[in-house]
């Protein structure tokens, strides 16, 4: 998989993903470390969800 956005690319391969700034700056990211992103993700947007069920607009 590659995805290409005005600030950074990622490349996913092999388990693995791959993230170059435009600077050329490099991050890769393993198997877990993907895990542990997208758990985090999740909270986050179940705590929106809940936010926006129990605030009275």
């Amino acid at each position: 998989m590659f995805m290409q956005h005005r600030n950074f690319d990622v490349n996913a391969k092999d388990g693995y993903a791959t993230i170059t700034d435009c600077a050329g700056g490099r991050v890769v990211l393993g198997a877990d470390d993907i895990r542990m992103l997208a758990h985090c993700l999740d909270m986050a947007l179940y705590s929106l969800a809940f936010d926006r069920e129990n605030t009275d607009v």
